[in-house]
């Protein structure tokens, strides 16, 4: 055990102590005197936790403007977290970024009750991918990111967002396999701590949510992309591990038909993760790009004449590592053009400049 973990369990410090806590983030503030102040139209859940943490409150007091319950908690709550994991809990009060920060390194339930508060207070469950928390501020958001990646990675994304105000929002959206992930841990901790412990009033929003994400529609969706990113992996693999691949090549590798084989070569191709090498009905596909037309190789040979006087049909085959026959229909080509000139006929005859 810790000393994190130690100093914890001595000051009786649980993970639903870290919850209230971290209110402060989403919907939560500082008022004049240095109070910490959360500002939600849905009070109840919030009160009937600081009661069972026997956590004494000012409130809630009614906001008529925006029909919303102010509740004030004194700021020693956080001066007594930040001494129990020696740290400045007043810079834990003011700075939400810091907040975060100092929570990843909490144990593992605590990271959990900080992500249900920030659902919660500033979160959605009612979009195809769930809205763990937005801000403004995106030093925050991108500190949720990171807290949220150590507990279950490549499951999130940070989109940004522009209000007609001109207001930049950042938010954090969570995909399928995280839906999962996140209903799962929020029943854990119900069994474990109580209701208190969940997400509140916005469970039952979730619980549609998990059963679109795993009803059998969602389940073959999700089948379809695991292949597919199969395919792209096998087909990936095999081009690391060799120069080029034709289009009948790919085909059979993949087992799949003619269209289907150009839908994935299409879209590898416009994600630049292959190249396509143009060569008429010889075309293939490699992993790195390459220029094989005749225009591109006259400027390559062209050039190396310059600085060697002439060149062979070796040279050529060690410029582009093909094979002699193609070779010498380059050679040919370039002499009709009368860009070379051929100096013998014999078996190493040598090519130059046109004169």
């Amino acid at each position: 055990m810790n000393s994190i973990e130690e100093n914890l369990k001595n000051n009786n410090w649980t993970p639903l102590h870290t919850r209230i806590i971290s209110h402060r983030i989403g919907d939560g503030t500082v008022n004049y005197y240095g109070h910490y102040v959360w500002d939600n139209k849905n009070p109840h859940e919030f009160i009937d936790l600081t009661k069972k943490l026997e956590i004494k409150i000012w409130g809630p007091t009614l906001c008529k403007k925006w029909g919303t319950s102010k509740i004030i908690i004194h700021k020693n709550l956080f001066l007594k977290f930040g001494e129990i994991i020696e740290t400045d809990g007043n810079r834990l009060l003011r700075n939400p970024a810091y907040f975060i920060e100092t929570i990843r390194k909490m144990p593992r339930a605590h990271k959990l009750q900080t992500l249900f508060a920030l659902l919660v207070d500033d979160g959605s469950c009612i979009n195809w991918m769930l809205t763990l928390f937005e801000d403004q501020h995106k030093e925050v958001v991108n500190s949720v990111y990171q807290l949220w990646n150590d507990l279950c990675p490549s499951t999130a994304k940070i989109s940004e967002l522009v209000t007609p105000k001109g207001t930049r929002v950042y938010h954090i959206q969570i995909n399928r396999e995280g839906i999962i992930f996140f209903k799962n841990e929020v029943d854990k901790a119900v069994n474990e701590f109580g209701e208190l412990a969940g997400i509140w009033w916005k469970q039952e929003p979730l619980n549609r949510r998990y059963e679109k994400a795993t009803n059998r529609r969602a389940l073959l969706i999700n089948d379809t992309k695991n292949k597919k990113e199969l395919k792209d992996k096998i087909l990936i693999d095999y081009l690391t591990n060799r120069r080029s691949a034709t289009f009948t090549e790919i085909k059979n590798i993949l087992s799949i038909s003619t269209d289907r084989a150009r839908r994935i070569l299409r879209r590898l191709a416009k994600e630049k993760k292959l190249f396509l090498i143009d060569a008429g009905n010889k075309a293939r596909y490699s992993m790195v790009e390459e220029n094989i037309s005749q225009e591109y190789r006259e400027q390559i040979i062209l050039h190396w004449i310059e600085e060697n006087q002439s060149v062979g049909n070796k040279e050529i085959r060690k410029l582009f590592k093909i094979g002699s026959e193609l070779a010498g229909v380059i050679l040919n080509r370039m002499c009709k053009k009368k860009l070379l000139k051929k100096v013998n006929n014999y078996q190493k005859a040598r090519y130059i400049l046109f004169s």
